[in-house]
């Protein structure tokens, strides 16, 4: 384990020894519950049937009865088949002990019908003293396993506290805000009482909401002042079949109910609603920068009063929304009410819902988190530099005095036009550090979501590549070795026949970036491709090259396949197909969805769709090509008569260079055109860098001396 991590911990869980338990009551059904468990890597359980200690009980005797039964097989024969077989399958069932804590405890009914959790210390535990524990309180046998009991035993939570504090135990106020829990069942100054004596260790919650007012009540009412605070937790209350998981994070030095007993006695360090405290340092960063909002409310009605947020905080240039926060009277977490998904798709459509005449920079950045209590909360961290300003439903919105305002267009362009710079200058100095410092964690945190974000694009884009094509696969059936007698390339002109090999999809220094090879190849028993018209050519490794020849044309391969592509209509250019295959967003998107670039494999081709281009960026794009195309062509009739090996080294360079810097704008129109942030490009670049493989942008000068080109 790593020391002093968060680890999901579940407090309150049932098994077949609870009446209400849903699901097969022999020995598999108990297994299943610490199957379940082991399987979503929770570390600690603790047992809490109704008023029974039966159920942790018979588990201590499924585990014994498995060590038992490996012992006398040990001593066995293991050399049979079955004997061993049988054998791991004991091992295995034993095992599931071995990956878990399971403390003993109980959930115990109490007058006038409200639920607490026992937590016992399994290394001072005793079955005997925990029933006679039982039978003083009032619970004979038939009453225990169940819940809900016409006739409670006259034993009420103070009675109960008295008779509890010399065990070796925590105790923990089970679902508070239900109707069996202490915060609805009692009131006054006995439940006040109740909540402030120094044996209660915990409450359970299953409302956000109500455990900041249960923080509130005893930090600002005298009669409920703790001497030491109280663990806020969340647990399943498991009962089996469909049940939902929920539970708390605790920060354990090892797996023990010592480190457990610990976190109750520093809760507000050493406990959780989130399993990354590293999110937490971000909040607290916001929270202390000081320009944050926080909302919160239920889930179909934010998105209102999240895009006028969204909106005024653009216009405010710079700021942070905390979606699913309390900020008065106290600052707490408190969620909203969907999955971690839902509140994406939310503040997404939100943030699309905002219209912007602006000119200039706009980021808005997005982190969401599940609470553990089937509710979610989010970041929205906003910067921008614009000259205009930003509209939600034709009305626009700024904070004045901290407070959401409408104002009309004319009155908030004035107010945007006379104190934008003044502020924005004002607050650079000021929030420099912390914008920088809570960008860099959000960064950290923000990976896996934009590698999301940025694969998810290529779904929205509307026109699919295949869909647009006529695919041929061409095959080399010749099981000989390849021979072909040929000379050097000699150019993209002419009538000679292509030759193409395994190319991968990008390389670093090539002659050819987007034209097909041909040669003057004079005997071959290759197999030849006959052809006519335009094509995109794609070889197995991924390169993808460009046929510019409307007439009848030839193509041989060493390789055991290639795809030729023709268009089925004349609805886009071919050309913006190959700049778009070409381009460093698909390259990445292939590398970071599939873990490869090979666009041979129809699995990645079948999901890349192309975006429509405007007609200014389809012709900037497509002349572009028509240059690279005509410096490859320059470049073979140059290349073809030189001799001395220096001068064809320092020309290959220069080409790549001059040749690297076009497809370098390429991939700025296409960035701009799929609405890329300078931050997006940034990460992009930055993770294909990590993967050493190439960047357009990468390629700045040549090395006179050794003709090589540099990478700044």
């Amino acid at each position: 384990m790593e020391p002093s991590a968060f680890y999901p911990v579940d407090l309150h869980v049932h098994t077949p020894a609870s009446k209400c338990f849903r699901g097969e009551t022999n020995d598999e059904g108990y297994l299943g519950i610490i199957g379940e468990y082991v399987e979503k890597d929770v570390k600690i359980i603790c047992i809490t049937d109704h008023n029974t200690v039966s159920g942790y009980d018979h588990l201590m005797v499924i585990k014994n009865k498995y060590e038992s039964i490996l012992d006398s097989l040990n001593t066995l024969d293991k050399d049979s088949p079955d004997m061993s077989i049988h054998i791991q399958s004991i091992r295995e069932r034993y095992g599931i002990f071995n990956k878990i804590i399971i403390l003993p405890g109980i959930e115990i009914e109490l007058k006038p019908g409200v639920h607490f959790l026992v937590i016992f210390n399994p290394e001072t535990y005793s079955s005997d003293v925990a029933k006679q524990l039982l039978c003083d309180i009032g619970f004979l046998e038939e009453m225990q396993g169940r819940e809900d009991l016409n006739d409670v035993p006259n034993f009420d939570p103070l009675d109960f506290y008295q008779k509890i504090k010399d065990y070796d135990c925590l105790v923990v106020a089970a679902h508070v805000d239900s109707n069996k829990g202490i915060y609805n069942a009692t009131t006054g100054v006995y439940r006040a009482a109740i909540f402030k004596s120094p044996i209660l260790n915990g409450v359970q919650y299953k409302s956000s909401e109500t455990a900041a007012k249960i923080k509130s009540i005893i930090r600002t009412q005298k009669e409920y002042k703790r001497d030491k605070p109280l663990a806020y937790i969340q647990a399943s209350d498991y009962h089996g079949e469909n049940s939902i998981f929920q539970y708390s994070y605790y920060k354990l030095n090892d797996f023990t109910y010592k480190s457990l007993y610990e976190c109750f006695e520093n809760p507000v360090e050493m406990i959780s609603v989130l399993r990354e405290p590293e999110f937490g340092n971000v909040v607290d960063e916001i929270k202390n920068n000081g320009h944050y909002v926080a909302i919160t409310g239920k889930s179909n009605l934010i998105a209102e009063p999240l895009s006028k947020n969204i909106c005024a905080s653009l216009n405010a240039s710079f700021g942070s929304i905390l979606v699913g926060f309390q900020d008065k009277p106290t600052f707490e977490y408190i969620g909203i009410n969907c999955t971690v998904e839902q509140l994406g798709e939310i503040i997404n459509g939100s943030i699309d819902s905002i219209y912007s005449r602006c000119k200039g920079y706009r980021e808005v950045r997005v982190i969401t988190k599940s609470l553990g209590d089937n509710n979610a909360i989010g970041i929205i961290f906003i910067s921008a530099q614009t000259s205009r300003i930003h509209y939600f439903e034709n009305k626009a919105y700024v904070y004045l005095d901290n407070l959401l305002t409408e104002a009309s267009p004319c009155q908030i362009e004035s107010i945007v036009e006379e104190n934008m710079m003044k502020q924005l200058f004002k607050r650079e100095k000021k929030n420099l550090n912390s914008y920088e410092s809570i960008k860099k964690n959000i960064d950290c945190l923000m990976q896996p979501v934009r590698d999301i974000k940025l694969i998810n694009l290529m779904h929205y884009f509307s026109k699919n590549i295949i869909s647009q094509m006529k695919l041929n696969l061409v095959k080399n059936n010749n099981e000989e070795e390849s021979t072909v007698d040929s000379t050097d390339p000699i150019g993209t002109e002419g009538n000679y026949p292509y030759y193409v090999s395994k190319y991968p999809s990008r390389l670093e220094y090539a002659y050819l970036r987007v034209s097909c090879p041909q040669y003057d190849i004079r005997e071959s028993n290759l197999e030849c491709f006959n052809g006519k018209g335009k094509a995109i050519v794609v070889a197995s490794g991924g390169g993808c090259f460009y046929i510019d020849n409307e007439s009848d044309w030839k193509l041989y391969t060493d390789d055991a396949e290639v795809i030729i592509l023709y268009l089925k209509n004349g609805d886009i250019d071919l050309k913006l197909i190959v700049a778009w295959l070409k381009s460093t967003y698909v390259f990445w998107y292939s590398l970071s969805e599939f873990d490869q670039s090979d666009f041979f494999n129809l699995q990645i081709f079948r999901t890349i769709n192309i975006p429509d281009f405007p007609e200014h960026a389809s012709t900037s794009i497509c002349d572009n090509l028509n240059t690279i195309l005509a410096l490859e062509s320059s470049f073979l009739v140059k290349y073809s008569v030189l001799e001395n090996e220096e001068e064809k080294l320092i020309l290959v360079n220069e080409h790549n260079l001059e040749t690297t810097k076009i497809g370098e704008e390429i991939d700025k129109i296409i960035y701009e055109t799929i609405n890329l942030s300078d931050h997006d490009v940034e990460y992009i670049e930055k993770s294909l860098r990590a993967r050493n493989e190439f960047c357009y942008s990468d390629c700045r000068a040549i090395d006179k001396k050794s003709g090589k080109m540099i990478n700044e």
